[in-house]
């Protein structure tokens, strides 16, 4: 079942610069991204990769920790994990679906919108 995504919103060109500004480091990895998201306090609790590799689903878990930041902090620190984890993502591509207390879930493309709607899936590692 795919995440619903919160209702789109302009990107600011301060956001797509602080985007550019993050690293993407090696290829993409699951295992990577886990042990960031868990390392972050954001237990992964289901992370899909679905629609040919083209997107990942994800529910997470957050600690005490993670439950100060508000949803904004949330998602950037998700873009600065993904792209640390090879993913090379940004505000287009990540949405927060539901954002509570205890879990929140989302969806991302796994990689650039323009490079999956021209290509299709990416290649992901274990």
């Amino acid at each position: 079942m795919k995440a619903p995504l919160m209702k789109s919103q302009r990107i600011a060109p301060a956001e797509l610069a602080w985007t550019a500004q993050q690293p993407v480091v090696g290829r993409p990895g699951v295992t990577r991204l886990s042990a960031a998201l868990e390392e972050a306090g954001l237990k992964p609790v289901r992370l899909e990769i679905v629609d040919d590799r083209e997107t990942i689903d994800f529910v997470l878990a957050r600690t005490e920790a993670a439950r100060r930041w508000g949803e904004g902090q949330t998602l950037r620190l998700l873009i600065r994990i993904f792209r640390a984890s090879g993913f090379q993502i940004g505000f287009s591509e990540l949405g927060i679906g539901d954002f509570n207390e205890q879990t929140l879930f989302g969806s991302t493309l796994c990689g650039p919108v323009d490079r999956i709607c021209e290509k299709g899936g990416i290649q992901i590692e274990p």
